[in-house]
């Protein structure tokens, strides 16, 4: 069957799913697919909620029982070190600079959003990367694109100079056993206008200046003031957060952080345009000022506001898209689904659950976790009632709506307020996570209790 697909050449086809189920109440037969305990269609009736949360639970708590039994070894978790083609065909460049390294002569990638394209698939390429392959070339499956340092990421020196450390708060932790001193970026205690930078000036009379790189706080500085420094050398390395020793002792808060919808702790500063990024040489509120210009509208300008603590993930000049990453971070799920829409949010979870339990090898079937997101997306909350008989910030499901807002259409009707944006002859409504779900029953039960 596979030999007969792989002939054909299909490269993708329809399918159906829980998240892409439109029955109003359950799930049918044909979304949820095989029962997975005797690989038969599913029977009519079929509690799959509750199988759903037994099959996410149960191996989070036998993994658990099993750190607790081997004396509370913590295990490290398989690392990855390269990128591999996952199909054949054509490389292609985008937004990626690269410089050659002096002693090694490598191609180290400098670009802090770039990315490989082979046919509709795309790379995401780490600054700090080693470039093992060439624009335009040909690959297989399996060549390997490029190599990184799993664990930090480097802030990599364009010229060659003298280093000079301006507004830089150092912290230093001397190591006696190896005779070595590390070297931290702090924050100060005292509040004001703090940028924290790295200058090059040349090795000449003159100093000129060459080039000037922002440290975020809590990065290890790799190099000493006034001391001499060539292309490609590592100013400094930022900690990835999360990396390390892991367990699913420290994922399963991770799942309930997504499964309630929260904002992560030290979430990313994502853009909601797409279009050309510009790091403006002003202040503004003592922080950094990025701009986001739209090439399709170029009267359409969004303003960011980054601390000048946080790592910048963008350089000036690049173009970016919708929903990426400004600032080093998580991404919240409430940012990809005002920005990207629903579906985008849905899969956001889907594989950020899946990612904890796969980098400890325990393997959960995706239906699972789409029952449980379908219901997450289920509700929805009235911004306007337009012409129905919804009343404004009413909670009710969005199958409903969907179904008042094509009588609607049918009839051409307008919403109450002309004013308020939205589309005419529809409900406007937004989305709420699961979390809210406790709180709207006890505000209906006191509103029974009142009555």
């Amino acid at each position: 069957m596979v030999e007969s697909i792989t002939k054909s050449e299909i490269k993708e086809v329809k399918i159906r799913s829980p998240l892409t189920c439109k029955l109003e109440k359950g799930v049918c037969q044909k979304c949820y697919g095989i029962d997975l305990s005797n690989h038969k269609e599913v029977l009519l009736g079929e509690a799959v909620g509750v199988i759903a949360a037994q099959s996410i639970g149960e191996p989070g708590t036998q993994l658990t029982m099993r750190t607790f039994h081997t004396g509370g070894v913590a295990e490290k978790a398989a690392v990855q070190t390269s990128i591999q083609a996952d199909m054949k065909g054509k490389l292609e460049f985008q937004d990626i600079r690269v410089i050659d390294k002096k002693d090694t002569g490598e191609k180290i990638v400098v670009s802090q959003n770039g990315k490989i394209k082979i046919g509709n698939q795309e790379f995401e390429i780490p600054s700090g990367s080693v470039l093992r392959v060439q624009d335009g070339q040909k690959v297989e499956v399996g060549t390997v694109l490029v190599e990184f340092d799993p664990y930090h990421i480097p802030i990599i020196s364009e010229a060659e100079g003298i280093v000079e450390y301006r507004e830089l708060y150092v912290k230093e932790y001397p190591d006696i056993k190896y005779n070595v001193t590390e070297r931290m970026a702090v924050k100060p205690m005292e509040q004001g206008d703090v940028n924290p930078r790295i200058v090059i000036f040349s090795d000449t009379e003159e100093r000129q200046k060459l080039a000037e790189y922002n440290i975020p706080y809590g990065a290890y500085l790799m190099v000493e003031e006034g001391n001499k420094i060539n292309v490609g050398g590592i100013l400094a390395k930022i900690l990835k957060q999360g990396e390390g020793t892991k367990d699913i002792t420290g994922g399963l808060p991770r799942i309930q952080e997504l499964f309630e919808a929260r904002n992560p702790k030290g979430k990313a500063i994502v853009t909601e345009i797409s279009g050309k990024v510009e790091i403006l040489n002003k202040k503004k509120k003592g922080m950094r000022v990025v701009q986001i210009k739209s090439i399709e509208n170029p009267d359409e300008v969004r303003e960011y506001l980054i601390p000048f603590g946080e790592h910048l993930v963008v350089t000036d000049g690049i173009l970016i898209k919708k929903g990426e990453r400004l600032t080093d971070g998580i991404v919240s799920p409430h940012d990809i689904l005002a920005i990207k829409g629903v579906v985008e949010a849905e899969q956001y979870i889907l594989e950020s659950v899946q990612q904890v339990y796969r980098e400890q090898g325990v393997t959960i079937s995706d239906k699972h976790i789409e029952i449980i997101v379908r219901q997450m997306f289920k509700k929805v909350k009235i911004e306007d009632g337009g012409s129905s008989l919804y009343l404004e910030d009413e909670v009710v499901d969005r199958n409903h709506i969907e179904i008042e807002n094509q009588k609607l259409a049918e009839e051409k009707k307008k919403p109450g307020d002309e004013e308020k944006k939205g589309e005419h002859s529809k409900v406007k409504k937004k989305i709420i996570g699961k979390k809210k779900g406790k709180k709207i029953r006890k505000e209906r039960n006191k509103g029974k209790n009142k009555d």
